[in-house]
This record gives structure tokens, sequence and C-alpha cells, in this order.
């Protein structure tokens, strides 16, 4: 019976090369294993690297010592290359890390509860969306990109109110009739506003920049028998306890945002009727959605 060849997938290149079995001897590939894991090799030296000691020798009978030189030349510079990238990776971590001892005062353990200023809050921000990965370490997102978000939204200072106090206010909102009077306006007129902002700060769900904050939200999220309820325990859910001051982008705005996209998704009968939905109470279960007419 004739014997069936093996094959040996090069790692990286996509191709496979056909072997027989049973081969003696170390492979090439052994010798130099940094170039043997690397995917951009030409297509004579993944040969080579599949080569035992005995076929490299056959192969280059003459130039042997040159072509051994030169693989391992190339193994040196591959090598050299992985712990560039191991060195880029730590260093930018190490930034990072940094960056957010800075942000908190060199008090790590003000992460570990509930942040009481917006430089905590935005360290915790920072720790909570950084990702290290083999090219170094990243922030998914940063507080910066999600205020630029929002900036596209061109919202003025009446819609920042209108959000802060009618939309999503922890705690009961002010009276409509109560919010036109102090900002001078017919109350007739705060409804359309409500909707129209409703609507741009839904579409920040969408929006490359807002989406992983709103995906980390969801997250927290939980079911309860009255609405959608978020812990207050969850860390980014804290951020939004915090005072909000300035044009619509401080961080406890962003969470707020955030948990709105979250939640409009499930709040049903709100869409039917085209209600709008905001955050209205705040008990030890948490966060509690609800509707306002």
């Amino acid at each position: 019976m004739k014997k069936q060849n093996k094959k040996t997938q090069i790692a990286g290149t996509g191709t496979t090369i056909k072997r027989t079995p049973a081969k003696k001897g170390r492979r090439l590939a052994d010798h130099f294993p940094d170039l043997a894991n690397y995917a951009a090799n030409d297509d004579q030296t993944t040969k080579d690297l599949l080569l035992t000691d005995a076929e490299f020798g056959s192969k280059y009978r003459k130039g042997k010592s040159r072509r051994l030189q030169e693989l391992e030349t190339k193994n040196i510079k591959v090598a050299y290359e992985n712990l560039r990238i191991e060195h880029s990776r730590i260093s930018s971590l190490g930034s990072e890390l940094n960056a957010i001892l800075n942000e908190t005062g060199g008090n790590l353990h003000h992460l570990l509860t509930v942040p009481k200023t917006p430089e905590q809050a935005t360290a915790l921000l920072r720790l909570w969306f950084i990702n290290s990965g083999p090219r170094g370490s990243r922030v998914e997102v940063t507080l910066e990109d999600l205020q630029d978000a929002v900036k596209k939204l061109k919202i003025d200072d009446i819609d920042t109110e209108i959000a802060r106090r009618l939309i999503f206010p922890i705690g009961e909102p002010e009276p409509v009739q109560k919010f036109a009077a102090r900002v001078k306006l017919a109350r007739q007129s705060i409804y359309p506003r409500i909707r129209r902002l409703t609507e741009k700060l839904e579409k920040l769900s969408q929006d490359r920049l807002f989406a992983p904050l709103v995906e980390a939200v969801i997250e927290a999220k939980r079911p309860s028998q009255t609405g959608i309820q978020f812990p207050l325990q969850h860390p980014l859910v804290s951020i939004s306890l915090l005072p909000a001051e300035g044009p619509l982008g401080h961080i406890s705005d962003l969470i707020r945002v955030a948990i709105l996209c979250a939640v409009r998704g499930d709040a049903l009968e709100a869409q039917e009727s085209q209600r709008p939905v905001r955050l209205t109470t705040v008990d030890v279960s948490g966060i509690q959605v609800l509707q306002v007419s």
C-alpha cells in the first residue's frame, strides 16, 4: 500500500507543504523559533525552516555556513522586533496607568468607591475602557471622544437645561411650566424641544465614538417589575450621580445619555406613544427608568 504523505501548515502564510513522515533530526525551525513564527517569511526561508539538519546539510553542501548565518540574522531581526513591540505595549500601558494615578491624586483606592470628583470619574472611565493588546495598550473610548460626539449634536444652552432638568434628572424632574417660566419661554415651545433633543440624544448610540459607552451601560442594566434598573454600585452608573455643570458634555451627562440610549429600545410603550423616556428615581436598588407624559 502506498504511504500517504503528511502535510505541514506554515504559520501565517496560508500555504501547506507536503512532507514525508518519520523524518529524523531537529528541524531548522527549532533553531530559529522567532523566525519560524514570523508570518512574512519569503518562500525560500519557509521551505528551509521545514528541513531537518540533515536535509539542510544535503541541500546546502556548499554555502551551508553562509545560509545559516543569513537565517540567524533574520531570526535576530524578528526577535528584536518582537521585543520592541512588547516594550511598546508595556510602556504604553505604564503611561496609561500613570495618567490614571495622576487623575486620582495617586490614590487608586478612590476608584474602588463611588467617584467624588470629575477627575476621579475620568480616571475610572480610562480604567474601565483600557485594553492592552499585543501592539500596545489603548483606551477604547476617552472623555474627549465622548464629548466630541456630543458636540456634533450642536446643543444650545436651553437644550442643555432641558436635558438635565426634564429628560434625565436623577429624582423628580422640574415641572415643565416652572421650567418654561424660568427660561422665559412658552410652555408649548418646550415640548417640541424635548422631542427633538431626545431624538438627537438617541442617535448617539449609533455614533462610533459613543457606542462603546452605551454598550458598557447596557451590560449593567437589569430588568425589574417596574421597568429597567441600573445598580448604583456599578462604576459607570455611579458617575451619573455627580453634579453636572457647563455645556452638555460633563462626564455625568455622558453616562446619563448612555443610560437613555441603553433603555430606549426596551421602553416599547414609550416608543409606541412617542413619549420621551427620562430617569426619575434613585433608590437602594438603582436608577429606575420610567416614562413621562
